[in-house]
């Protein structure tokens, strides 16, 4: 009786290991996509009706410091959304700070980093959600890349 359950439950908790966000256990190196203070991204469009139809020059970025994080769409025919934050971090409150849209293509935070006090901590995982259209056309499925402080 206890074999019929434990094997069941391995398998079951193998699956579910495998379907965990990646969090890192080690300081990540810096980014070369982040040089003084400022961190640049691409974001490129194959199928925006699947969240796996885009891709961003540096999915899970890691900062170091107090930086501005930029992001670029490089596909004609995609902007960031308006109705909504083009970017959103929804769990980064008290870390990431004055959102802003530059023009239609590009999208830009602040991370406080370890400027934001207790707020801070080493490692941590934060979420972002990339809000896109098509020009003229629908809404884009939303995508989540993350970004971690060290």
């Amino acid at each position: 009786m206890v074999r019929q359950l434990f094997v069941p439950g391995l398998v079951a908790a193998a699956i579910m290991q495998g379907c965990a966000a990646p969090a890192p256990r080690y300081s990540m190196p810096a980014s070369p996509a982040c040089s003084q203070g400022n961190c640049s991204l691409q974001i490129k469009v194959t199928d925006c009706s699947r969240s796996d139809g885009y891709s961003v020059s540096v999915p899970s970025l890691p900062v170091h410091g107090p930086s501005r994080i930029e992001w670029t769409i490089d596909t004609p025919d995609y902007s960031f959304r308006q109705d909504v934050k083009g970017i959103d971090i929804p769990w980064g409150s008290g870390v990431f700070d004055e959102p802003k849209p530059i023009g239609h293509k590009k999208f830009s935070w602040r991370d406080k980093h370890a400027d934001a006090g207790a707020q801070f901590k080493a490692g941590e995982i934060y979420y972002y959600f990339i809000n896109i259209k098509k020009d003229g056309g629908p809404d884009c499925t939303q995508f989540d890349p993350w970004i971690s402080n060290w």
